[in-house]
């Protein structure tokens, strides 16, 4: 991850070490945030965007080929955010829907889980790409998803914050158009494959090599004189 995280329509652009301060890390909802701020970083911003009626999330590493201002102008409805959802990933290809029916019996109490069965063929929320109005989250946003994180155990560990996150905004989110998800040229997002600045444990950027080219097909002449330069 970069150390940034950027918000389109508002003028937020986050320091990764501005977060942390801003964060209550010795509160559990605060350590929890951070311990995963690479995945949960737009949810992050709207902790502190509630000013904003809303922005517009997109992961660092990518190149825009649509018109962001499509998703802005999108009318939400009563949902809080708008999310694209990863159609290779099933809820059923990783939780045992038996195992989750026992989950809905013995957390029933919680107003964060459905009433009703699960859709085993329900997808994965990607994060992407999302669209936030930061004014409309529930107020213990981080809570819900925290739960959900401590009764399901995957092998790996990012899937398993996604699909915290999708269990806790079950039927709580607005489906952004398929062409904003990764997927090949074509679509409105594609993934920079070329030299990126990420962060370590140390807070100190540190150059990772890229592994494509794909990304220099979309300069101009003069652009990829500079760069051969």
């Amino acid at each position: 991850m970069t150390n940034t995280v950027k918000g389109n329509f508002s003028d937020a652009v986050w320091d990764i070490k501005q977060i942390k301060d801003k964060l209550n890390v010795t509160t559990p909802e605060g350590n929890f945030l951070w311990s995963l701020h690479v995945e949960l970083s737009p949810f992050l911003i709207a902790k502190f965007q509630l000013s904003k009626k809303r922005y517009v999330y997109i992961a660092a590493d990518s190149i825009i080929m649509g018109k962001v201002e499509d998703l802005g102008c999108m009318d939400l409805g009563s949902y809080a955010i708008g999310a694209v959802e990863d159609y290779s990933k099933r809820l059923n290809d990783y939780i045992s829907m038996d195992y989750l029916s026992a989950i809905q019996r013995a957390g029933a109490a919680q107003s964060w889980v459905s009433k009703e069965p699960y859709n085993k063929d329900a997808c994965l929320l990607d994060f992407d790409v999302l669209l936030i109005e930061p004014r409309k989250l529930e107020k213990n946003l981080v809570v819900p998803i925290m739960w959900w994180n401590s009764v399901i155990n995957l092998a790996k560990g990012k899937d398993q914050i996604r699909l915290a996150v999708t269990l806790a905004f079950n039927d709580k989110y607005m489906k952004l158009p398929s062409n904003w998800k990764r997927t090949d040229d074509n679509a409105d997002i594609i993934n920079f494959d070329g030299c990126k600045n990420v962060c370590s444990e140390d807070g100190l950027q540190h150059e990772q090599s890229g592994y494509g080219s794909t990304w220099q097909r979309y300069l101009n002449q003069k652009s990829g004189a500079i760069l051969n330069a």
